[in-house]
């Protein structure tokens, strides 16, 4: 209806305009103004609610018609399984979070997948079936259908299972839970899994053990071993291998007899121990003792050698089988170098001993000077008289009797070992006289003397190779000064003895006064040199002369006063003696003198020392200069 104005100048009115339109544009619809506002079906995705609209409302996002068009609900609008319609985001059909899903369309939410369960971190599930329950876990119905861990001793091995597999009797997952795996239920070491009991973990029956887990079989015990009755065994040393048997390594392992000559006093050994060296089992098997190795009479069991069953050393013996000791031969007594003795009659006491009835009749050593020459004797014969067995016991021959150096066998006293008389000596063994000492010398009034050079040749004589060896006296101007020299030392050069002979030290040899023993000159006595002197004998260097004096080119000088002060000086007592210059106005005219003679004042020696003579004293001389006159007057003044 349309209202149309009068035109001017006619009175105002309206003409009202009905206009009844014939034509309907359904919901589902609308009058596309592009196309002549021709009534078209809505496009894919939108819809249309009322009737005559200009335009169709869009989908929510996300949600679609699936393709068809002229859709006249929202509801036409499918927000498909695995989405929801997001009241959070304006409606918009979003994929559902991980963990949770929808089953059906246009869900304005998600379901929560069973607690324990999940999409394994995927969106957008649109199954139950998407929430995995993994392998280990199960959907347990009495907890609301949650996925729970499978308990002790039970397992599943696929995802999405509703029960858990229980292990297979007497078998457990050791207090595990959530178990995943068949192979989780350990069947323990001592056990199998029994194939004849539908896999049941059944106990090893007795002679057989495992010693792993999960076994399928038990291991059968070596042959000749056994477990003793006991079953569950999880080791082969379950597996009694007993006493006086082995586990034979070269035999399959089998428990055997331990052979001849060993034993075995343990379980489960894998060797038999080797009798000790020397014993035997005399030809039996299977011995569990150390005892059953026979150690037979004249042996011991010696515990120094790894207890090895060894022959008795000499000088003892053994009457009984497995001894750890042999008995000693009684005391000095000896087997003559036999070992292996199984009585007491093998020990003899050989020649150079006797039994002694006075200590029970121990068999001991001959005392020295004595012997025995056959075994088993009562008593030791006595050396000759003055002959020894030399400190040795135990001698087995009369030649052990020694007539020492020192002594002889002398024929005029029925061939008695005698000592060599004063001045005489033997060197060796068994002589029968003594060699006299040489000419001069003696042995000081000793007897028995037994070397040559008991024969004393004293201090200040000498032998003489020139005299058959004679002890003779040092010729003048030479000397020894210890005892037996085969020469003389000569004196020091331009030394003597002042003509004596015989002398024993060097001290007899004299260097006069005026010379000394010069060490840089082999001790030769040498003359005093220049400017020095000795005033007495046998000194080792000369006095130097005091300072300033000397000895004017002599030598060999044996006084001080030959010490030359000369003229012009003097011996100066507050200077040591030295001989110093005479001072300025002073002079001396002789050698030697102690003190100088001062000049007469007025005159001088005009500041000149060392003066000789009385004429060095001058008069002052005049001045030609009158201030040096004046001075040299005052100063003559104060003199005078």
């Amino acid at each position: 209806m349309t209202f149309l104005p009068m035109r001017a100048g006619i009175t105002t009115s309206f003409i009202i305009e009905i206009s009844l339109f014939s034509a309907f544009c359904p919901a589902g619809s609308f009058f596309n103004p592009d196309n002549g506002d021709t009534c078209e079906s809505c496009p894919q995705n939108t819809f249309n609610e009322a009737v005559n609209q200009d335009s169709c409302t869009g989908c929510p996002t996300g949600s679609s018609t699936q393709g068809l068009t002229g859709r006249s609900s929202r509801d036409s609008c499918i927000c498909p399984a695995g989405r929801f319609f997001n009241s959070n985001n304006a409606g918009a059909c979003e994929s559902c979070l991980q963990d949770t899903y929808t089953e059906s369309v246009n869900q304005n939410s998600c379901l929560l997948c069973p607690t324990g369960s999940s999409t394994q971190g995927l969106t957008g599930q649109d199954s139950v079936d998407s929430c995995i329950c993994l392998a280990g876990r199960f959907f347990n119905a009495n907890n609301a259908g949650s996925c729970d861990s499978c308990p002790q001793d039970s397992y599943t091995e696929s995802v999405n299972q509703n029960s858990c597999t229980s292990c297979p009797p007497r078998s457990s997952t050791q207090g595990l839970t959530g178990q995943n795996s068949k192979d989780s239920c350990i069947c323990p070491a001592g056990n199998y899994f029994n194939s004849q009991n539908n896999g049941a973990c059944d106990v090893c029956p007795q002679n057989m053990y495992s010693s792993q887990t999960n076994a399928d079989i038990c291991i059968d015990c070596p042959i000749g071993s056994s477990t003793q009755q006991a079953t569950g065994q999880m080791s082969l040393d379950a597996c009694i291998c007993p006493s006086g048997s082995y586990f034979n390594t070269q035999n399959n392992g089998n428990c055997e007899q331990c052979p001849a000559n060993s034993y075995n006093d343990q379980n489960n050994v894998d060797l038999c121990a080797e009798c000790p060296s020397g014993s035997s089992t005399q030809g039996l098997l299977g011995q569990i003792s150390r005892g059953s190795c026979i150690c037979p009479a004249g042996s011991f069991f010696n515990a120094n050698n790894a207890g090895a069953c060894e022959f008795c050393p000499e000088n003892s013996y053994s009457e009984e089988q497995n001894l750890d000791t042999c008995d000693a031969c009684v005391s000095g007594s000896t087997t003559l170098g036999l070992t292996g003795q199984s009585g007491s009659d093998s020990c003899i006491c050989p020649a150079g001993k006797f039994f002694n009835s006075n200590k029970g009749g121990a068999c001991e050593s001959c005392p020295e000077n004595s012997y025995t020459q056959a075994v088993n004797q009562v008593s030791c014969s006595l050396c000759p008289t003055g002959s020894s067995t030399l400190g040795r016991s135990g001698q087995a021959s009369a030649d052990s009797c020694i007539c020492p150096a020192g002594s002889f066998f002398n024929a005029n006293n029925a061939g008695a070992c005698d000592s060599c008389p004063q001045d005489s000596y033997t060197e060796s063994v068994n002589q029968n006289s003594c060699l006299l000492c040489p000419t001069g010398s003696s042995t000081q009034g000793l007897t028995g003397q037994d070397s040559a050079d008991s024969c004393i040749c004293p201090a200040g004589r000498f032998f003489n190779a020139n005299n058959a060896g004679a002890c003779d006296s040092c010729p003048k101007d030479s000397y020894t000064e210890s005892v037996n020299q085969n020469s003389c030392t000569s004196c020091p050069l331009r030394s003597s003895t002042q003509g004596l002979t015989g002398q024993n030290s060097k001290d007899s040899c004299i260097c006069a006064a005026g010379s000394y023993f010069n060490s840089e000159n082999n001790g030769a006595c040498d003359l005093c040199t220049v400017n020095t002197y000795s005033s007495q004998t046998n000194v080792q260097s000369c006095m130097t002369c005091p300072e300033g004096s000397g000895t004017q080119g002599a030598t060999g000088q044996t006084s001080k006063d030959q010490c030359i002060c000369p003229p012009g000086s003097f011996f100066n007592a507050e200077n040591s003696g030295h001989c110093d210059l005479c001072p300025s106005d002073s002079y001396s005219e002789e050698n030697n003198a102690n003190s100088c003679v001062s000049c007469t004042p007025p005159s001088t020696t005009q500041g000149l020392t060392g003066q000789t003579n009385k004429n060095a004293c001058g008069m002052i001389t005049f001045c030609i200069i009158i201030t040096n006159c004046l001075y040299n007057f005052e100063h003559v003044k104060k003199i005078t």
